[in-house]
């Protein structure tokens, strides 16, 4: 009884919507039209009148204790009264992992005064690790981050109109960069992370690995077990070869913000590159057989509601995966020209 347009996979959009693969990865990499940026940027500021009365994009954020010495502040949006895509910051020993939604931004910084926070991580630029960052920096906190990274946070990046809607923009904050398997010491109380690039999410992402206590944050290198949707960007092959150099350290608990693992959190890292795997040999043998990439995805991937496609324009999707797989990740212009993307990333 599901209506058709709700039904609709990706074979049927890319049917309704013939564009060649090259003007599709053209259409990908282009920001958004500054004037439409500027409107989902005031409509979806989640704090102003509009969205308090209609219970639609309001900031929430909570404290959980999650083990003993480690904090998560779990972040969200409210539509209607339900939480969708919470996001963690993690407080440990004087220092902060990631810095969360925008909204929560106040919350999060009031937090750290009372903890003593000196320092902050930031795992990579996407929004819903760095829009606290700026609130952190003015109330005194040290924000670091990898190279491109810092590069990203000191600009304001054009957003899509559901990135808005879902986790909002980001402010523009100095960001002292580290390097690659640099050792850092995390606040004033001992603790000390190797910092390691780990890209295909997006090319500026690092990890924190604490060999000392089993810990590593990992950002969104894990996300889920068995992930099917995938960002334009994404690089496919990257994040395997991340994945494989991650399950190689010692390590338990899996500090991902969206969905940590406190127990097992290598056998989940180790689950998710297996998964991987499968799906680009799938990938690659369906394409050897005269498979089109859309029907690849929903073969491999299942089927994507033309609903969601269309919320995210295609930015979000089972198709990308296979894109990336077949063809590289498609970068965003403004992340290339404000430096987020490694010399030789992608291909």
């Amino acid at each position: 009884l599901t209506p058709p347009w709700v039904r609709t996979d990706e074979r049927t959009l890319a049917m309704a919507l013939p564009l060649a693969p090259r003007v599709r990865r053209w259409w990908l990499s282009q920001p958004t039209v500054p004037v439409l940026d500027r409107w989902a940027r005031a409509l979806f500021a989640g704090g102003n009148a509009f969205t308090r009365r209609a219970r639609f994009a309001v900031n929430h954020a909570e404290v959980d204790t999650l083990m003993p010495g480690v904090e998560a502040v779990e972040m969200t949006r409210l539509f209607w009264g339900r939480r969708w895509m919470m996001v963690r910051s993690f407080i440990v020993d004087g220092a902060v992992v990631d810095a969360g939604l925008v909204g929560s931004g106040d919350r999060l910084a009031e937090l750290c005064r009372e903890r003593g926070v000196t320092q902050a991580f930031i795992t990579h630029h996407h929004e819903d690790h760095s829009g606290g960052a700026r609130h952190l920096h003015d109330a005194g906190v040290k924000v670091r981050a990898g190279r491109e990274t810092s590069n990203l946070m000191r600009e304001t990046l054009p957003l899509r109109w559901y990135q808005h809607a879902m986790w909002g923009q980001a402010r523009p904050v100095p960001c002292e960069a580290v390097a690659t398997d640099e050792v850092v010491a995390l606040g004033d109380r001992g603790l000390e992370g190797r910092v390691l690039h780990a890209p295909g999410h997006c090319a500026d992402q690092m990890v924190l690995h604490i060999p000392d206590r089993g810990w590593l944050f990992s950002g969104d290198a894990f996300l889920h077990e068995r992930p099917r949707f995938f960002r334009a960007d994404e690089d496919f092959c990257a994040q395997l070869q991340s994945l494989r150099r991650l399950v190689a350290l010692d390590f338990d608990v899996l500090l991902c913000a969206h969905r940590p693992r406190l127990k097992g959190g290598r056998a989940a890292l180790r689950e998710k590159l297996a998964w991987l795997e499968e799906v680009e040999g799938g990938v690659r043998r369906l394409h050897a057989e005269g498979w089109s990439e859309a029907a690849i995805a929903r073969k491999l991937l299942g089927r994507t509601s033309l609903l969601y496609s269309a919320a995210t324009m295609g930015d979000l999707s089972t198709l990308n995966a296979v894109a990336s797989i077949l063809r590289g990740p498609i970068h965003r212009r403004e992340v290339v020209e404000a430096g987020g993307v490694p010399e030789g990333y992608g291909r």
